[in-house]
């Protein structure tokens, strides 16, 4: 899967914009997952409330002081 990054303003509902970096896609994970991604939550905005229905996600977190 060729690397693909998006912004998408009011995520699931969420306030601001969230930035997706698409790195593998359900093909290159078997079928185990839909996306692998690194996911940027931009200062003051949020990621609204969603739900998933057989399929996960997976989420590390990395913090960064303004």
């Amino acid at each position: 899967m060729e690397t693909v990054t998006e912004v998408v303003k009011n995520m699931a509902g969420g306030d601001g914009e969230v930035t997706i970096k698409r790195i593998l896609g359900e093909k290159e994970l078997n079928g185990k997952c839909g996306l692998y991604a690194q996911v940027t939550i931009q200062p003051g905005s949020s990621l609204g409330y969603h739900e998933h229905k057989n399929e996960s996600e997976t989420y590390s977190f990395r913090y960064r002081r303004i």
